[in-house]
């Protein structure tokens, strides 16, 4: 079985996923396969597809049943901004924090 090559798709310098490919979902909108989440919130969405777009909104969708050749049912499974993950924000705060002491 050949290894496949994983990339790390990050924001403000943070990992948020690896991906295994990716395609132009719309004009502001990039679509990335078999992610896999450093965060342990988002782990149960590994293997999962996902959009993300240019403000950091980003929706998680789980193929399902194959409709006809090469097409499946897709179901959102989560949908919201990056931010909206903790330990992302935990990663943020701490990388980023300009509150005084």
């Amino acid at each position: 079985m050949e290894d496949v090559k994983r990339t790390q798709e990050t924001l403000f310098d943070i990992p948020i996923f690896t991906w295994e490919d990716w395609d132009e979902y719309d004009t502001d909108s990039l679509i990335f396969y078999n992610v896999e989440f450093p965060f342990d919130s988002m782990k149960q969405y590994n293997g999962c597809d996902c959009s993300l777009d240019l403000n950091g909104r980003l929706t998680i969708s789980k193929i399902g049943e194959e409709i006809s050749e090469d097409y499946y049912r897709t179901e959102d499974v989560w949908n919201g901004f990056v931010c909206e993950i903790p330990e992302f924000m935990e990663e943020l705060n701490k990388k980023y924090n300009t509150k005084d002491n």
